[in-house]
């Protein structure tokens, strides 16, 4: 609405655990093909088999990661809100 974006080149995706799930879907594959033939770019195909085992490797992970923020506010809770997950 404030943007200056043409409603038509606005796009609404479903959640998804991880972007390499949203690959499938038609309003994607639409628009990726929109902005490319825009920025006139011609990317190699997309290696689905590649992009299908790195969505097993999440769903499946082999080992746990463990990752620390150091950060000079962590006593705010709001600070680092996108990166509070366990």
């Amino acid at each position: 609405m404030f943007t200056n974006v043409p409603l038509d080149a606005v796009v609404s995706i479903e959640d998804a655990d991880t972007i390499y799930r949203i690959r499938g879907c038609s309003t994607v594959k639409t628009s990726m093909i929109e902005i490319c033939e825009i920025l006139k770019l011609s990317p190699p195909p997309a290696d689905h088999d590649r992009l299908g085992q790195i969505v097993s490797s999440l769903r499946n992970p082999v080992h746990e990661v463990h990752i620390a923020i150091v950060g000079k506010y962590v006593d705010l809770t709001e600070s680092y809100k996108s990166l509070s997950r366990r």
